[in-house]
C-alpha cells in the first residue's frame, strides 16, 4: 500500500485510489488507504511505494524470445529480411559458409529440425 494515488483503468476513464490490496495473489481491493487497512491481517504485508508507480506485469503472450537462443547459432536460412534464403543457390552459398565457419568437414551433417528437410528443394551434396 502506497500513501501516494494509484490510477486504475476499470472503466473508460481513469480512477486514482491510494491503496490496493492482494490476497491469494489476486487484487482484492483497489480503493482507500481506510478500506485496505481493515483488510489487514497479523501476517499481513504492507509495502510503502514511497511515492513510486506500480505497473502491472506486461506478458507478451506470443513472443518468441526462447527461440532467440534456439536458432543463435543456425544457419540463417530463412527468406528476407530475416535471412539470406532467397533462392536455392543463395541457400546452398549458405549452407557451404555455415560448414565453413563450423569447421564441417566433408561428409559432416548440417542437419535441419523442422518438418521439411532441406533436401525438398535439392540437396547440397549435387552442388
Amino acid at each position: 500500500m502506497s500513501n501516494g494515488s494509484i490510477l486504475t483503468m476499470a472503466g473508460k476513464a481513469p480512477v486514482y485510489v491510494e491503496a490496493l490490496a492482494v490476497k491469494d495473489g489476486e487484487i482484492a481491493l483497489a480503493g482507500s488507504m481506510d478500506a485496505a487497512l481493515k483488510m489487514k491481517g497479523d501476517a499481513t504485508k504492507v509495502v510503502d511505494l514511497g511515492g513510486k508507480a506500480l505497473l502491472p506485469g506486461f506478458l507478451d503472450a506470443h513472443s518468441h524470445y526462447i527461440n532467440s537462443l534456439l536458432v543463435a547459432n543456425q544457419c540463417k536460412l530463412y527468406a528476407p529480411p530475416s535471412g539470406v534464403g532467397k533462392d536455392v543457390p543463395s541457400i546452398i552459398a549458405e549452407l557451404k559458409k555455415c560448414a565453413t565457419e563450423r569447421n564441417i568437414q566433408k561428409g559432416g551433417m548440417l542437419w535441419r529440425r523442422h518438418s521439411r528437410p532441406l533436401t525438398a528443394f535439392r540437396s547440397p551434396a549435387t552442388n
